[in-house]
């Protein structure tokens, strides 16, 4: 099965903000071994936020799981 993941999603899996990481988490293990697709366009809204804050430890770890 393939989902695909909306920048929200994206951004609270890798940022974990409460109250929203434990929801997305919850159902992303829910789904087993399906694979998650994302687009350009989520890559790139996805680190607005971190660019915007100076945040280079946060970009580091969206750049990590986009290398996935």
């Amino acid at each position: 099965m393939k989902i695909y993941l909306d920048s929200c999603i994206v951004i609270y899996w890798v940022e974990m903000p409460d109250p929203f990481y434990e929801p997305v988490a919850r159902a992303m293990r829910s789904m087993g071994s399906a694979l998650y697709c994302i687009s350009d366009l989520v890559r790139l809204e996805s680190r607005v936020g971190p660019l915007r804050r100076a945040q280079a430890d946060v970009l580091a770890n969206f750049d990590q799981v986009f290398s996935v």
